[in-house]
C-alpha cells in the first residue's frame, strides 16, 4: 500500500486535472421527493515515471441527496399495504448509516475510477490496470464492443473503468492490433479480446473475437463461454459512414444460441454557423429479449441477460439519429432521437449547452419518452402497463401504481469547473 500511495503523490506532484460538477434532477409528472442533486469531484493525478512510463490515477467522489427510486418504490409499497406482504417474502429495504446521503461512511462515495500504469516500448504499448475502454465507429450503440455501455442517452455520465491489461502493437504503416485480458471486480469473469484494424484505402477496416469466461461452482465452463465475432468498417465518400456487424454466441452447450447486431449509418458537416453535424443510423438486433416486468426491473428483480456482451436495447430495429449545431463559439444545441421502429415508443434527448471562459460549462439536457406511433413499447410504456394487483398475504388483491416512479421527462442542469 506504501508504495501506491507514494507513487499517487509524485504524481499529484507531477500533474493534476479533472472538474468538480452539480447536477440537479428534475423528473417531471411524478409525485414524491421532486429532484436529485449530486456534487461530484472528479481529479486526475499522472506522473512520468521515466521517458517510457506513466501512471495515471482518476478518482471519482460523489454525493447524492433527494430523490431515490428505492425509497419511492418503497413509499408506494407501504401505502398499497403491501409492506407486511414484502417482509413476509423475506425482502428488505436498504438502510444506511447516513439516510440523506444514503452511504454508510464517506469511503462509501468515493472509488478509484482509473488507475493504470502505461508502458512504452519500441514494439507495443501496454496499460495495465483500471481503464477505460470503447471500441467501434458506430453511433451510440457499438455492435463490436465487448465492453458495451450507452452514454449517449446520458451524456453526463462517465465510462466505468474494466479491470484490464491492454497490449497495442502496431505493424505497417498504420496498422495496428490490440490484446486485452480483462476480469471483474470479484476475479469471478475473465474475457479476453483481440482488434486487428487495417487501412483499405480511404477505410478503416477492423475485425474483432472477444471470449468472455465465468467461473461458477459444479458448471460445465465450456457452457459459461460466450464467444463474440465482429467486423467494423469506417470511411469516408462524400459523407462519412460505417458498418459495424458482430455475431454473438450464447453458451456452447448443446443448446448454443447464436444472433446478429448490425449497426449501418452516416454523418456530415455542413458549413453553417459554427458547425452543423448530421448523424444517422439503422441498427438492427437479433437477440430474442425475454418478456420485461416493470415491477421486477423497479424493485431490482429483474433478471439480467447471460450474455455478457448483451446489447443495451430489447428490440430488434431501430433508427438514431442526432443533429448538433455550434450556434456561437460558446453556444451550442443538439438533439438526439432513438426510435423503436416495431413498437413506436422513442426517446429523446435535447441539450443546450453554454461554456464561460475556458474553465465552466453548463449543460442543460433532457430524457423524453414518446409513443410515436402505438401506445405502449420499450422507450415509453403505457400508464396501464405500469398498474398492478399484487396478492396479499392475508389473500386479498391489493393495487400497486409505479406510475409515480417513470417520469414524463427528466431534466438534468449540469454545472461544471475544469481544472
Amino acid at each position: 500500500m506504501l508504495p501506491l500511495l507514494f507513487l499517487m503523490n509524485t504524481a499529484a506532484a507531477q500533474e493534476a486535472s479533472g472538474y468538480l460538477e452539480n447536477l440537479i434532477q428534475v423528473p417531471i409528472g411524478v409525485s414524491g421527493a421532486p429532484l436529485t442533486v449530486v456534487e461530484r469531484a472528479r481529479p486526475t493525478f499522472s506522473a512520468e515515471l521515466g521517458d517510457r512510463a506513466a501512471l495515471v490515477t482518476t478518482v471519482d467522489v460523489a454525493l447524492v441527496q433527494g430523490r431515490d427510486n428505492t425509497s419511492e418504490l418503497e413509499r408506494l409499497v407501504d401505502e398499497a399495504g403491501l409492506s407486511p406482504t414484502f417482509q413476509a417474502a423475506g425482502q428488505s429495504w436498504p438502510t444506511y448509516e447516513n439516510e440523506v446521503l444514503r452511504i454508510d461512511r464517506f469511503q462509501d462515495a468515493a472509488i478509484v475510477d482509473r488507475l493504470y500504469l502505461d508502458l512504452y516500448r519500441p514494439k507495443v504499448d501496454i496499460r495495465i490496470g483500471r481503464q477505460a475502454l470503447n471500441w467501434g465507429s458506430a453511433f451510440m450503440v457499438n455492435p463490436t464492443d465487448p465492453f458495451p455501455q450507452v452514454i449517449l442517452t446520458e451524456p453526463w455520465r462517465n465510462r466505468t473503468g474494466v479491470n484490464a491489461a491492454r497490449f497495442t502493437v502496431p505493424f505497417g504503416d498504420w496498422n495496428q492490433s490490440a490484446l486485452v485480458i480483462a476480469t471483474s471486480d470479484v476475479f469471478d469473469e475473465l474475457r479476453v479480446v483481440n482488434r486487428t484494424t487495417f487501412v483499405v484505402g480511404s477505410a478503416d477496416l477492423s475485425v474483432l473475437g472477444a471470449w468472455n469466461q465465468t467461473f461458477e461452482e459444479e458448471s460445465d465452463l465450456i457452457e459459461q463461454a460466450s464467444p463474440l465475432l465482429g467486423v467494423d468498417v469506417r470511411g469516408t465518400l462524400g459523407v462519412g459512414y460505417w458498418v459495424e456487424a458482430a455475431a454473438h454466441f450464447e453458451g456452447l452447450g448443446q443448446d448454443v444460441g447464436v444472433y446478429e447486431e448490425i449497426a449501418v449509418g452516416v454523418d456530415y458537416s455542413f458549413p453553417v454557423l459554427e458547425s452543423l453535424i448530421v448523424t444517422a443510423q439503422y441498427y438492427r438486433s437479433g437477440r430474442e429479449a425475454p418478456e420485461l416486468d416493470p415491477l421486477a426491473q423497479l424493485s431490482g428483480q429483474a433478471t439480467t441477460s447471460s450474455d455478457p456482451f448483451a446489447p443495451f436495447f430489447s428490440g430488434e430495429n431501430y433508427l438514431m439519429g442526432a443533429v448538433n449545431v455550434g450556434v456561437t463559439e460558446h453556444l451550442s444545441a443538439g438533439v438526439l432521437h432513438v426510435q423503436n421502429l416495431d413498437d413506436g415508443s422513442a426517446l429523446m434527448v435535447p441539450t443546450l449547452g453554454t461554456t464561460l471562459g475556458d474553465r465552466w460549462s453548463v449543460t442543460l439536457a433532457g430524457q423524453i419518452p414518446l409513443n410515436t406511433w402505438g401506445e405502449s413499447g420499450e422507450l415509453n410504456t403505457a400508464e396501464e402497463d405500469l398498474r398492478f394487483d399484487v396478492p396479499t398475504i392475508e389473500g386479498e388483491m391489493a393495487s400497486l401504481d409505479l406510475n409515480d416512479l417513470v417520469p414524463e421527462a427528466t431534466l438534468t442542469l449540469q454545472t461544471r469547473f475544469s481544472f
